[in-house]
């Protein structure tokens, strides 16, 4: 009940933001993918097509280039078998045209106590000094 009441209390005040919406829909189909900028009335303000398959929110930057964190199924490792994990980061410009392309893994099949072992997961964060956490 409670729940109820804070949703329908959150809808009531709730507004709309002038600005962009940027997004990348999580298709399971197709060789290639799309990721969107719209403003508030859906107006396409941009579009870039891509090979990866988004795994999180992309970032558009200060300088009008985009960065999405994809999962790459081509290497070998990455993800397991449901291919949920990430390790593929791309940057491309305002035009699409691809900047930097770079795949962040070491083989997952390696033994749980090998330090060497990494899969990026989940979210990344752009920084002002242009380095990526993930």
């Amino acid at each position: 009940m409670i729940i109820i009441i804070f949703i329908f209390i959150a809808l009531l005040y709730s507004d709309v933001f002038p600005g962009y919406t940027l997004f990348s829909p999580l298709s399971n189909q197709g060789e290639m993918h799309t990721t969107y900028l719209i403003d508030n009335d859906g107006n396409e303000i941009n579009t870039w097509t891509h090979d990866c398959k988004p795994r999180s929110i992309s970032y558009l930057l200060p300088d009008s280039t985009i960065l999405i964190p994809c999962s790459q199924s081509e290497v070998d490792g990455l993800g397991g078998g449901n291919q949920l994990s990430g390790g593929r980061i791309i940057k491309l410009s305002w035009e699409g045209e691809t900047l930097w392309d770079d795949i962040f893994i070491k083989n997952s099949y390696l033994p749980e106590e090998d330090l060497n072992n990494y899969e990026p997961h989940h979210d990344i964060e752009p920084l002002p000094n242009g380095n990526v956490l993930f």
